[in-house]
């Protein structure tokens, strides 16, 4: 990656030295931070709209991928969650960046870790979560 397209992805707050810096103050919070498994999606929903669209695509990803969600918790904004997805297969972390936008999760967030990955960040999801969730906190009940 050329120096223009490193500063092009600054402008948007994206670089691996950026990414670090929110990991370190994430910690300094006393969040957990959470890296994901080949077999695992990291959602970001932002509002019922964002919902809606992880609720109605989750059963076609599942039929396909054995996709079923395995945690949930509110993030920092009301009405917004993280969520854990987990899949039957390894996946690399180019298709798991696809499914997570597909399932509704934070289109900037999905846009910027391909930026991520462009500088050489081979995966760039990652949830924060405070300490006192347990990992599977608000798993949604069977209906």
């Amino acid at each position: 990656m050329n120096q223009s397209d490193k500063d092009t992805w600054e402008r948007y707050g994206c670089s691996p030295e950026i990414r670090a810096a929110a990991i370190a103050a994430a910690q300094l919070d006393g969040l957990d931070v959470i890296h994901p498994t080949p077999r695992q999606l990291f959602l970001d929903i932002d509002g019922p709209a964002a919902m809606i669209q992880y609720q109605n695509t989750l059963n076609r990803l599942g039929n396909n991928l054995g996709a079923k969600e395995s945690a949930r918790w509110p993030s920092k904004t009301e009405g917004h969650f993280h969520v854990i997805v987990g899949l039957d297969r390894d996946l690399p972390a180019e298709l798991r960046l696809v499914l997570q936008a597909c399932l509704g999760s934070d289109p900037i967030r999905e846009f910027l870790a391909v930026g991520l990955m462009l500088q050489g960040v081979e995966e760039p999801s990652v949830l924060f979560r405070p300490p006192n969730l347990s990992s599977g906190s608000f798993v949604p009940e069977e209906k």
